[in-house]
């Protein structure tokens, strides 16, 4: 029965995951009427476990509460270390307290979050070979000459976190335009561009739901 629940937990992720990439992706913000009403829809998917369930209800609802409080705790670290945003902390929460509670343990949360965290340093290791290329390389180089006394450290650490956005274009990049960085604006000779440094801030919903799955699988599997 609790086999049935995990599928059921599957189906049901699965159908709103695609509504948290829209918003994401489009607005860069889940909206708070939505999260209510994943989360009404999760308390009732948690009665109904319940119900079938060989547990007394003490016991579950405890072990519901005790799960919830432990992911909000490490939400709010990797919140607190600007890794994530509010909405995804959100988004961590629903998915463990949607799973039946015989596949859950503290080993499968954390290596939940080591996966993502993974996902996470892996985009930024992309994101500094592409900041590396010779077109955005410029940029870069201008920059750093022009403010000199940055340590080679927190270079690295800008080219991981950070790019330059077309200023020209700044308008078309939706919630990014409200963490720029610098308004030093750098002329890049190779694509003709003023351009501007930013915080990268990629949809994380998305390195979050290929975690989910990753575990779905190693739940299957073992």
């Amino acid at each position: 029965m609790t086999f049935f629940y995990l599928t059921i937990s599957f189906i049901t992720l699965n159908s709103l995951f695609p509504i948290f990439l829209f918003f994401d992706l489009k607005y860069r913000r889940v909206p708070q009427k939505f999260f209510k009403f994943c989360y009404t829809l999760i308390i009732f998917s948690n009665i109904v476990e319940y119900s079938f369930s060989h547990v007394s209800i003490l016991f579950f609802v405890y072990a519901k509460i005790i799960i919830g409080l432990f992911v909000f705790i490490i939400s709010l670290l990797l919140f607190s270390l600007r890794i994530i945003g509010g909405g995804d902390g959100k988004l961590l929460i629903l998915i463990f307290l949607a799973h039946p509670l015989q596949y859950l343990s503290f080993t499968i949360i954390f290596t939940f979050i080591l996966i993502f965290c993974l996902l996470f340093v892996i985009y930024f290791l992309i994101n500094i070979v592409i900041n590396n290329k010779v077109k955005n390389r410029l940029s870069f180089f201008l920059f750093f000459n022009t403010f000199s006394d940055i340590s080679c450290i927190k270079k690295s650490f800008i080219k991981g976190f950070y790019k330059f956005f077309n200023f020209s274009e700044i308008c078309n990049y939706f919630g990014e335009k409200s963490v720029i960085t610098s308004l030093y604006l750098v002329y890049n000779a190779e694509i003709n561009k003023f351009q501007i440094l930013s915080q990268n801030r990629p949809p994380l919903i998305i390195l979050v739901i290929i975690s989910y799955y990753i575990i779905f699988y190693f739940l299957l599997t073992n």
